[in-house]
């Protein structure tokens, strides 16, 4: 609030002359749409933490959801030219879930992926299942989460203190609403992060989340 009405004052008082209007305009628009996100994610939460939130659970294909997440987020693996590594153990796997609750998790992974990724690096995303529980795992190649922050990722707006607390396109919610979701359906999410290579600065990085077979 204090940036979009800084540059809107910028601009009405001329200290912004009308040539650089433009430019300030579409940081303040940018702005106003972080912050619509972050009250819609902060309300979502909320309803999240009443007793009366109810979890539409039902029988579907975790890879369709999976396929359909990726599809939705083709324009941004092309803004840094990521390639993805896709794998599932199985064509189809049926889980318990709430579809739509979970869809959020994997499209906010997936989008926390190209965030943190170096430029013509890959996404890798896994799908698989043991005899009671599949998993869903997503890894990208970047700069990495230091094992002090771990724990901590997915706290409510916290940021580590390299590139990721750099983004300023997120609010620190996502990853605290993906922890709200699973823990509604009993169930965890977790991070992990080791270096790519011996000798090398990247790391590859994985979130992965487990759901009840149907």
């Amino acid at each position: 609030m204090t940036s979009i009405s800084g540059f809107v004052e910028g601009i009405l008082d001329g200290t912004i002359p009308p040539e650089k209007h433009e430019e300030y305009l579409k940081v303040v628009l940018e702005e106003s749409r972080r912050l619509s996100r972050m009250a819609s994610d902060m309300l979502e939460m909320s309803k999240m933490s009443s007793s009366e939130y109810k979890l539409d659970m039902k029988k579907f294909d975790i890879c369709e959801t999976v396929r359909l997440a990726i599809i939705s987020m083709e324009s941004k693996f092309d803004s840094k030219s990521l390639e993805l590594d896709v794998s599932f153990s199985n064509d189809q796997i049926f889980v318990l879930a709430d579809k739509d609750s979970i869809l959020r998790v994997i499209i906010n992974l997936l989008d926390n992926a190209v965030k943190f990724s170096y430029e013509n690096t890959k996404i890798g995303v896994s799908v698989w299942c043991d005899v009671h529980s599949a998993y869903v795992r997503v890894g990208n190649f970047g700069i990495g989460i230091d094992q002090k922050d771990l724990e901590h990722v997915f706290d409510r707006f916290y940021k580590t203190d390299k590139s990721r607390g750099k983004d300023k396109s997120g609010a620190g919610l996502g990853l605290s609403m993906a922890k709200n979701i699973m823990k509604l359906h009993n169930s965890r999410i977790w991070a992990e992060s080791t270096t790519a290579k011996e000798g090398s600065n990247v790391k590859y990085t994985t979130f992965t989340f487990r759901l009840e077979l149907a």
